[in-house]
């Protein structure tokens, strides 16, 4: 009886295929998502240091514009005590004026120094977000919406940190990870 069994073999190679088919289908998604993962990692990179190299470039003209920001401000401020001590004669309102003018300096150069960050965050984020999406498409699982970008400007560097979350999705396996990809460049100094 068992004889007879063996010798046919029909049933052996479809319990064969049914094992070995999902086992190589899910090699083959693993090597597409290696390969979508490496395009992803190699576009985001690109992205950062090209968005990097431009605002280090522009970098020194922004820098100068707030210098002369700041400097009209403070001769502004010069104008407004100025024409407040000749108005009056009264030594209390001389000091008041003269700490007043002081304390509002103070406040007009951060004002504009925040400003001019956040001109240059926001800059910056647009252009990788911007780059990145080029570089790989509106794809689903490339998520060019998903970009997050913080940029850190120094007066004599600037660095990018950009982060995108891919969605892995196999067969019996789900995953988030996250590529992170930094870049620093020294700002160009008009030399």
């Amino acid at each position: 009886m068992f004889k007879r069994l063996r010798e046919n073999e029909d049933g052996v190679i479809t319990i064969e295929a049914a094992l070995v088919i999902p086992i190589m289908v899910t090699f083959i998604l693993m090597l597409m998502c290696l390969v979508q993962i490496a395009i992803a990692e190699m576009a985001l990179q690109e992205s950062v240091s090209e968005s990097t190299q431009t605002m280090a470039h522009y970098g020194y003209l922004a820098q100068e514009a707030e210098g002369l920001l700041e400097n009209e401000s403070g001769a502004m401020m010069d104008v407004i005590k100025e024409k407040g001590g000749s108005v009056t004669e009264n030594n209390v309102v001389d000091f008041l004026v003269e700490k007043a003018g002081s304390h509002a300096e103070g406040k007009i150069g951060e004002f504009i120094s925040n400003m001019s960050v956040s001109a240059q965050t926001g800059i910056t984020e647009g252009l990788v977000k911007e780059l990145y999406a080029d570089r790989v498409g509106d794809g689903k699982f490339f998520n060019a919406e998903g970009v997050k970008v913080e940029p850190v400007v120094n007066r004599e560097t600037i660095e990018v940190v950009a982060e995108v979350p891919l969605e892995i999705n196999l067969p019996f396996f789900s995953r988030t990870i996250t590529i992170k990809k930094k870049s620093v460049e020294y700002i160009w100094n008009g030399a």
